[in-house]
């Protein structure tokens, strides 16, 4: 096919609007920076020797984003006595269970929210050593963002955590975990109702554009 000199102009026009129209549909990452403290309370329930299922709940008064509670159920942690160290993940197949059979445990979940209907979800994995003699301990860890709801929804994203804990003369464990980093949620500029629209009337100025070159040549 030889285009005349003349069509340049229309064929240029036509792939610029659907260039236009082909792009707003690209996706673009918001990122969220989330840097705070919630400080939480444990309660551990021993499965089987030294293998315990942990859960957590906690808050922040300062939490960006109105995510202000902490929450972890079923989470799972392999002690170490001769060091005190647990390693924790929300996975119990990755853990040394010794004889329990873990297969049938739920997995981890971990909920980061507030008052309003946004809320992230993450897995937490890592490993905390706790001196009980001096009733401190830190540890460091992983917090995975998987998901969410309300302007989170789809939210991807690595967090790292510090963690230090205070060991009480009871026994039970209150762990502060600091979080640095950020997350991110997909978004696609413009909505698809102005995609359409600007195709449509790409469609139609093209075809205008065409009707009227079709006329000139015909009288040439």
């Amino acid at each position: 096919m030889t285009f005349r000199l003349s069509t340049l102009p229309l064929i240029t026009t036509a792939l610029a609007l659907l260039s236009l129209g082909l792009n707003s549909q690209k996706a673009n990452a918001h990122n969220f920076p989330l840097e705070t403290t919630y400080s939480t309370e444990v309660t551990l329930t021993e499965l089987a020797n030294n293998f315990f299922r942990a859960d957590l709940e906690g808050s922040s008064s300062d939490a960006p984003y109105g995510l202000t509670d902490f929450k972890v159920r079923n989470s799972y942690a392999k002690l170490n006595p001769d060091i005190g160290e647990f390693v924790f993940d929300p996975d119990p197949t990755k853990l040394d269970s010794g004889d329990l059979n873990v297969e049938d445990l739920p997995k981890a979940t971990l909920t980061l929210s507030g008052n309003g209907s946004d809320k992230l979800f993450g897995e937490l994995s890592g490993s905390t050593t706790i001196d009980f003699e001096k009733g401190v301990g830190s540890g460091s860890s992983i917090l995975k963002i998987v998901g969410g709801e309300g302007r989170f929804n789809g939210a991807t994203g690595i967090l790292n955590v510090s963690e230090s804990d205070i060991v009480n003369p009871d026994g039970s464990i209150e762990p502060q975990f600091t979080t640095s980093g950020s997350f991110q949620v997909a978004k696609t500029i413009p909505e698809p109702r102005n995609t359409k629209t600007i195709l449509g009337m790409g469609i139609i100025g093209a075809g205008l554009l065409l009707h009227q070159h079709r006329k000139t040549f015909s009288r040439n």
